[in-house]
């Protein structure tokens, strides 16, 4: 179970329907989606989409109590991937995911930023997100800037592994 945690507008969806994309096509795994974001207009047909293309189930949690049942129907799977909704990191909107991350007792929490933001910015964002207990580092939109000294301040400072980092829209 791996879930996609991050501010709004950083790519968890894109990333989301990449790595999984890549772990069924090139690694052969038997993948699953799930969304908790109905709150994001389209969000779940982009996942439909994504989901038929690669011809693997996707499920929606609206509720922590649904994720379960959301779990149970993809049991099968050899990875099950969770899109998460984008919160503000300077808001408190984000203690709401809490809740469907338990529920989800996902083994990877993947802490998405885009590259494009300054780096206090990043670190004010790790610090926020901390509270979702993330334990690993994607950063997305290394095509959209020529610095990237933020990477590895985020790194360093919060001492989570980078795992991904995206170019581009293209999935």
């Amino acid at each position: 179970r791996i879930a996609f945690v991050g501010p709004t507008g950083a790519g968890k969806t894109t990333t989301m329907a990449k790595v999984a994309a890549k772990a069924q096509l090139t690694h052969g795994r038997r993948i699953g989606l799930v969304t908790m974001d109905t709150y994001r207009i389209g969000a779940i047909p982009q996942l439909k989409v994504y989901a038929e293309l690669l011809r693997a189930p996707l499920e929606v949690a609206a509720q922590p109590t649904e994720m379960a049942r959301a779990l149970s129907a993809l049991a099968s799977r050899d990875l099950v991937f969770i899109d998460t909704i984008g919160r503000s990191p300077l808001g408190r909107s984000m203690e709401e995911l809490i809740p469907f991350l338990e529920a989800a007792g996902a083994d990877e929490v993947h802490l998405v930023l885009p590259a494009t933001t300054r780096s206090a910015d990043l670190l004010k964002a790790a610090g926020a997100f901390a509270r979702l207990r993330p334990n690993r580092l994607c950063f997305t939109k290394l095509d959209e800037t020529a610095h990237y000294g933020g990477i590895l301040t985020v790194s360093h400072e919060t001492g989570l592994p980078l795992t991904w980092f995206g170019v581009g829209q293209e999935v």
